[in-house]
C-alpha cells in the first residue's frame, strides 16, 4: 500500500501536466476564425451599426427585441420592415469577368410566418449581384447575378428545407469565385446542404453596381411586401470562401455567446 501510495504521489504531477498538456494543445489547434476577412459584421444592438466601423445600415419599420443569439435582434414583421447599407465597393466582388472574388454571408435568423416570401439578405433593387433568401416554396437559394440583371445568373438551391417557426437557424452561404454552381455551398446549423443547380442562362460574372444592399426585403423597396417576418442576428459579410471549419467555428463561438470579433 505504502509502494502504491508514494508511486501515486510521484507520478501525479505528471499526469496533471500531460493534461494541461493535451487541453492546451486542443485549444490551439482549433481553426481560427478568419476576422481579418469580416467585411462588416452587425450585432443589432439598438442600431444598424456595423461592428467593423465600415458600413452603418439604416432600419427602417424594424425594432430590437431581446433574446437573441447574443443580446439583441433585429424583429421583422414582415410588413416593409427593412435596413438599408449604402453602397461600396467593399460590398462588391467584382472582377470585370469571371472567376469573381470569393465570399460568404453568415448570419442567425427565424421565420414566424412559412406563409411569407422571406429575404434574409439582397442586394437586389436596382441592379442584381447576389441574394440569399428562402420562399414558401420550400427553396433555400443563394444567387450571384451576371451583368446586374435576371436574365443570366448561378443559383445553388436547397430544396424542401422547411424550418419550424420561431426557432434559430444559422445559415452560411459560400461561393469560390469560379463562376460555376458548383462553387456555391450553403450551410443550416454548420452542416452542409445538399445544394442542387438551377443556374440560369450564360454566367459571365458579377457586376459592380451602385445599389444599395438590402436586409430583410425582396424589393422593390419598400413597396413589396416580399418581406422577412421573423428574426435576423449576426450578420456577416466575409470577402473569402468560408471552409467548413471555419464555418463551425464560427456556430460554435456565437452559438456560445460571443461575438466572432471579441
Amino acid at each position: 500500500m505504502r509502494k502504491q501510495l508514494l508511486f501515486l504521489l510521484l507520478f501525479l504531477p505528471l499526469l496533471v501536466s500531460s493534461q494541461m498538456v493535451i487541453n492546451s494543445y486542443r485549444y490551439e489547434s482549433s481553426v481560427p476564425i478568419p476576422t481579418g476577412n469580416l467585411v462588416h459584421y452587425y450585432d443589432f444592438e439598438d442600431n444598424g451599426n456595423d461592428e467593423m466601423g465600415n458600413h452603418n445600415g439604416t432600419v427602417t419599420n424594424a425594432t430590437y427585441s431581446t433574446g437573441g443569439i447574443i443580446g439583441k435582434y433585429l424583429a421583422l414583421d414582415g410588413n416593409s420592415d427593412y435596413m438599408t447599407i449604402p453602397d461600396n465597393s467593399a460590398l462588391s466582388f467584382d472582377t470585370g469577368g469571371t472567376p469573381d472574388g470569393p465570399f460568404s454571408l453568415s448570419m442567425w435568423i427565424f421565420i414566424s410566418n412559412t406563409n411569407d416570401s422571406s429575404i434574409f439578405y439582397s442586394r437586389r433593387y436596382g441592379g442584381h449581384e447576389y441574394q440569399l433568401g428562402w420562399d414558401t416554396t420550400g427553396y433555400l437559394v443563394f444567387v450571384c447575378f451576371s451583368g446586374g440583371t435576371t436574365a443570366n445568373y448561378l443559383q445553388g438551391r436547397v430544396e424542401s428545407w422547411t424550418p419550424t417557426v420561431d426557432q434559430w437557424y444559422h445559415l452560411v452561404a459560400t461561393y469560390d469565385g469560379s463562376g460555376d454552381q458548383s462553387g456555391m455551398n450553403i450551410y443550416v446549423d454548420k452542416v452542409a446542404q445538399t445544394v442542387a443547380d438551377y443556374t440560369v442562362g450564360t454566367y459571365s460574372g458579377m457586376s459592380n453596381t451602385s445599389i444599395s444592399t438590402y436586409v430583410g426585403i425582396y424589393g422593390p423597396i419598400p413597396t413589396n411586401t416580399a418581406s422577412h417576418h421573423g428574426g435576423n442576428d449576426l450578420l456577416g459579410l466575409w470577402n473569402i470562401e468560408l471552409s467548413a471549419e471555419e464555418v463551425e467555428a464560427i456556430y460554435d463561438k456565437e452559438n456560445g455567446g460571443t461575438l466572432v470579433t471579441e
